[in-house]
């Protein structure tokens, strides 16, 4: 007679599966998945494991706001291809290679508040031919 009222004991188990009752065991710590890790906890003892560490959480971001990012940058992308060419070799230079205007000026030959107005004008051009998507910007 069957008692269908409790857990079946582990031999019983592997009894019915046809297997001993070591491989039921293995079997049981291959697909054990009873505790569970929040990604935030994975990746800090993956990271403590490589000798990584992370001091700030706010690193990670939802796939959405990843594709946001991502489509973000080719509009700006699109939007600087468009501007003059001594206002997109500013824009360039200050912002991707992180130069100073004064250190742009040398390299355009150039004043420095020339540099300054055409840096100025290139930020004017790109917020007003953003339109709809600068919201993505200001957020």
């Amino acid at each position: 007679m069957r008692n269908w009222g409790r857990q079946p004991k582990d031999s019983e188990v592997a009894d019915k599966l046809g297997i001993t009752i070591e491989e039921y065991h293995k079997v049981l710590n291959d697909v054990h998945i009873s505790h569970l890790v929040s990604l935030d906890e994975y990746l800090e003892i993956t990271n403590n494991e490589s000798g990584l560490s992370i001091s700030n959480k706010s690193q990670f971001v939802s796939p959405t706001q990843h594709v946001e990012f991502n489509e973000m940058k080719q509009i700006l992308a699109n939007t600087i291809e468009l501007l003059p060419e001594k206002e997109k070799t500013v824009v360039t230079l200050y912002y991707f290679d992180e130069l100073t205007l004064k250190e742009i000026s040398a390299i355009m030959k150039v004043s420095e508040s020339r540099i300054s107005q055409l840096h100025s004008k290139a930020v004017g051009r790109l917020r007003s031919k953003l339109g709809k998507s600068k919201s993505i910007f200001y957020e």
